[in-house]
């Protein structure tokens, strides 16, 4: 029995990013939190969900077109799928960190909190900010892996044609 495999997922595995940036594009519409903030020492960045994963899902739209377009020309299929990995793993890390903070308490800004709410809630905020900063570490070096793999194959095949 055949069975037809229509992402090709094993040779093209940029077919994935296409895939989560579907994935994003319906989630977007879940009803997450508004907005998330970020706070870079004395910056306070307000980012709305919907538009972080549409954003999100036109890079990876982007990227998986790229890849669309190069199709046979890249150095190797195991760095495609170093790029590809090193890309959704963040994406996906930072998805559950969302869903995470969501779950955390609003507090007005009135209320005291105890010595043992505050350093618990320290202590969370502290382990998504390590995660995102890990994750975007990541995803850099997902993206430089897959530079070098788009410009490498294209390098390789000019040679190939000029020889």
């Amino acid at each position: 029995m055949n069975s037809i495999n229509i992402f090709k997922i094993k040779n093209r595995p940029y077919n994935l990013l296409a895939l989560v940036a579907l994935i994003l594009l319906v989630s977007s519409f879940l009803p997450l939190k508004d907005s998330f903030d970020v706070n870079l020492h004395d910056a306070y960045f307000i980012i709305s969900t919907t538009s972080f994963c549409y954003t999100l899902a036109v890079v990876l739209l982007l990227i998986w077109t790229i890849y669309f377009i190069v199709n046979q020309r890249t150095l190797s299929n195991k760095l495609t799928w170093a790029h590809t990995t090193s890309t959704l793993l963040p994406v996906i890390a930072f998805l559950i960190l969302l869903c995470l903070k969501t779950m955390l308490p609003d507090t007005p800004v009135d209320r005291s909190f105890s010595l043992e709410e505050s350093a618990q809630l320290f202590s969370v905020m502290d382990l998504i900010t390590k995660t995102a900063l890990i994750t975007l570490i990541i995803f850099g070096i997902g993206q430089v892996i897959g530079v070098v793999n788009i410009l490498g194959g294209l390098i390789k095949s000019l040679r190939v044609k000029q020889s």
